[in-house]
């Protein structure tokens, strides 16, 4: 999915009252799956569209960002490390790093209580 296609997604998404998390890689040292640029974005449903290299960094990165969206509504930046225990155990030999920004993005609107 490119960057205009996953945008509208995005948009659509708020649009209809999700809020969401734009995962963006700004730095990438090393070996890594997927450079600088790469997005994805994760949905307060669990859903996620793009992907930052798959894995347990992708994993690790999906859990930090759904973190913001049940608790802390704000954006930040982490760093994660493919040569760690956890990484290693799981395959994920690549040796680099990747620093990505995870931001918060609020629902357009707010939800509303469908009659059942």
């Amino acid at each position: 999915m490119d960057d205009i296609a996953l945008h509208r997604k995005l948009q659509q998404c708020t649009d209809l009252g999700l809020s969401a998390v734009l995962i963006t890689i700004v730095e990438s040292k090393g070996s890594t799956p997927r450079g600088a640029g790469a997005k994805m974005i994760l949905l307060e449903n669990g859903k996620f569209m793009g992907t930052i290299g798959g894995g347990c960094v992708e994993g690790k990165i999906k859990k930090e960002a759904l973190d913001i969206i049940l608790y802390n509504h704000t954006s930040k930046v982490v760093t994660s490390y493919l040569n760690d225990k956890l990484g290693v155990t799981d395959g994920d030999i690549c040796g680099g790093s990747l620093t990505v920004l995870l931001e918060y993005i609020p629902p357009a609107k707010e939800k509303t209580l469908q009659p059942s």
